[in-house]
This record gives C-alpha cells, sequence and structure tokens, in this order.
C-alpha cells in the first residue's frame, strides 16, 4: 500500500514540476503537505460554518426568547440552543465575534424564528424591538377586576384568568393554602411578555406577593397571632375603606380594637363585596346580604381577602395605629372622622350630613343663578 502511494506521489509530483514555477519544483515535500493542510483546514472549516449556519427548520419556527440585560452573545447562544432555535451555541458565539452587530445584541423579549440562518438571527437580534407589555395593576382591585384589565391590557383570557385564579391545586403551587388568589395578586407595574399566558401572568404577581410579604412581616404577623391569609384579609379591607395614605394606619387600628373586643367590623366594603358590585351608597337592604363577606352580619374576619392590598396596606395591618378609636365616618372628601364611643360617633355623622346638605344648597343656588 505504501508503494502505491509512493508511485503516486512521484507521479504528481513529476506533473507538478512541469506546471509550476521553479521555485515552487524545488520546494520539499513538507511545503506541499503544508499547503495541503490549509487547503483542507479552510475547506473543512467553511464547509463546518455552513452547516452549523443552516436553519434548523425547513418552515417558520417563531419562539418567544427573553434575552435578559448583561447577557453575553455566549449567554443567549445557549439560550437560543436550549430552545432549539439555533444548531450550534459555540457557532452562534463565534459569528456574534467576528459580526459588527455582535456586541448590540438588544435587551428584551424577541420573537425568534428558527426557519432564519444563525447569522440572521444574530442580526434580528442586534435590531429586533421588545414584545413585552407595561401594565399597572391598581391597589384594591378584586380578582375579576384584575383580570378584566388584563384581559384589554395584556390580552389574556379574563375568565380562564378568574378560573386559575380559584384553582386550589394551583394556588398551592404558588404557596397560597387559600382556596383562591384574591388578595394575592400584587398590585405593581409589570411588564409582560408579548405572548403570555393567565398562568403566566397569575405567577408573576403571586411571586411578587411573596417578595413584599417577606421574612420580617412573617414574623410580625406571628407576633400579632395572626397567619398570613388574615393580615391579607384585613388589609383587603383597609384598602378598601382608605383613601389617604396617612390614614391606613388609623383605620387598621379601628379594626383591631374592634376584634380584640368582640365587635363586629361594619365594613361597607364587605358588603359590597357579598352584593357583587360597588355602590355609592348602601342602604339597609345592602348591609342586610346574608353572606359571611359581609361584616354588618358576621363577627370576625370574612373567609378571606375582598380585594388585592398594596404593600402600605398591607404594612398598616401589621402596624395599626392604637388611638382608642372604634368607629370612623367618611366625610366625602376622602378623608374620615374617628371617634371613641358611640355618642361621638353619631355627632360626627350628624355634623357631617349637615355640612353636606349646606354644600347641596349652595351649589343649587349658585346654579341657580348663572
Amino acid at each position: 500500500m505504501f508503494a502505491k502511494a509512493e508511485r503516486i506521489f512521484q507521479v504528481a509530483r513529476g506533473w507538478l514540476r512541469g506546471r509550476l514555477p521553479v521555485y515552487l519544483r524545488r520546494a520539499p515535500v513538507a511545503v506541499y503537505l503544508a499547503a495541503g493542510g490549509c487547503v483542507a483546514l479552510a475547506g473543512g472549516g467553511w464547509l463546518t460554518a455552513h452547516l452549523l449556519n443552516r436553519p434548523v427548520a425547513s418552515r417558520p419556527l417563531v419562539r418567544e426568547v427573553a434575552v435578559e440585560r448583561g447577557m453575553s452573545a455566549r449567554q443567549v447562544g445557549a439560550l437560543l440552543e436550549r430552545e432549539g432555535l439555533i444548531r450550534s451555541a459555540l457557532f452562534f458565539g463565534l459569528a456574534a465575534y467576528f459580526s459588527p452587530v455582535g456586541g448590540r445584541i438588544q435587551a428584551g423579549l424577541h420573537d425568534v424564528d428558527g426557519g432564519m440562518t444563525t447569522t440572521a438571527i444574530l442580526r434580528s437580534l442586534a435590531t429586533a424591538k421588545d414584545l413585552s407589555r407595561s401594565v399597572t395593576i391598581p391597589e384594591g382591585l378584586s380578582l375579576k377586576e384584575v383580570a378584566a384589565l388584563l384581559g384589554r391590557e395584556a390580552g389574556i383570557d379574563p375568565a380562564r384568568f378568574i378560573a386559575l385564579g380559584t384553582d386550589s391545586a394551583f394556588c398551592r403551587e404558588l404557596r397560597v393554602q387559600a382556596g383562591g388568589l384574591e388578595g394575592y395578586l400584587f398590585p405593581e407595574t409589570y411588564r409582560f411578555p408579548g405572548r403570555t399566558d393567565e398562568r403566566q401572568v397569575a405567577r408573576m404577581m403571586v411571586r411578587q406577593f411573596w417578595r413584599v410579604f417577606d421574612g420580617a412581616m412573617r414574623a410580625r404577623a406571628e407576633m400579632l397571632r395572626m397567619s398570613v391569609h388574615q393580615v391579607v384579609t384585613l388589609a383587603s379591607i383597609v384598602e378598601r375603606e382608605a383613601r389617604v395614605e396617612g390614614e391606613r394606619p388609623l383605620i387598621a387600628g379601628v379594626f383591631h380594637r374592634r376584634l380584640r373586643v368582640g365587635m363586629r367590623l361594619e365594613s361597607d366594603p364587605t358588603a359590597e363585596y357579598a352584593l357583587g358590585i360597588h355602590k355609592a351608597r348602601l342602604y339597609h337592604s345592602d348591609i342586610s346580604v346574608d353572606s359571611p363577606y359581609n361584616t354588618y352580619r358576621y363577627p370576625g374576619l370574612p373567609p378571606g381577602p375582598i380585594a388585592n392590598p398594596g404593600r402600605a396596606s398591607l404594612h398598616a395591618a401589621l402596624y395599626p395605629m392604637d388611638m382608642g378609636y372604634l368607629y370612623f365616618v367618611a366625610r366625602g372628601d376622602g378623608t374620615h372622622v374617628f371617634s371613641r364611643t358611640k355618642r361621638e360617633h353619631d355627632r360626627a355623622r350628624a355634623q357631617i350630613r349637615k355640612d353636606q346638605k349646606k354644600l347641596l344648597t349652595a351649589k343649587s343656588a349658585k346654579s341657580k343663578e348663572g
């Protein structure tokens, strides 16, 4: 075999000597071998790059990929390889290193098409827009109201979100031992993926709740001999009652004192929750509705939260301001008058009604003059 190879080499050498310049004809065999090796390596490298650059799919294969701020090209490549969108993270990293756009990969959410070449994906990540949506969830909304808002702003199905919010197995998965997520959908401004689903949104919101309701809050709840669920329930009532930031601890103090002395909470928002509607004014028939959530009829806290409280109301429920008050009545401007006795409370209510009547009379007279 070696003799045959030697003959082939001699024939090839003779053929080359007749066609190459003199200085190349006199070159040692090692030079020919090195040149051939370089050509082979270059060809092999080109072929490898060509194969690795090919799309992974023959048709469009679009997936949403989250590129976090500060991720290197190698990390992005590893993410794309895990998602099955490119053939090689190593090739992606090398392509990024030699490409002028390799250092301009945009953080955010991107639709990446596995039907594109790796270098085309790299260029798209350097120029693509973030597809995420910013949605603000205000304090004090109920599960149904949150679902409706998310349906408008994040494109999710409100009915599915409500169904998830009352799925006990899903709640346990999120460390919520209650039967529903009411109270645990933390009000915050979120950035949701462009194509998100109800489960993902609920997880994000409940995880934010647990970030806020940290070890210090849990320790404080234990000190008050309250469960997390009881704190959230009380905070939700405070959230719906309060309109002025500084009054939250005072309102919480009233409810804490009422619970201690065995008085019913008699909170209007709990009756509204039982009715399933918000009303500017409640009548006797409204506060008489038979529901365990109606604190006019049933003592103690309701079975669960009536809304999703924010950080300030959670803090107020854990750190109430006890000034000896047992009553409060709304003035109509967002503030309240607080009283220690029923007599003081009745006087405050009468005075507020008198002031409101005067205001209405003055407005009526002014409109007639106009």
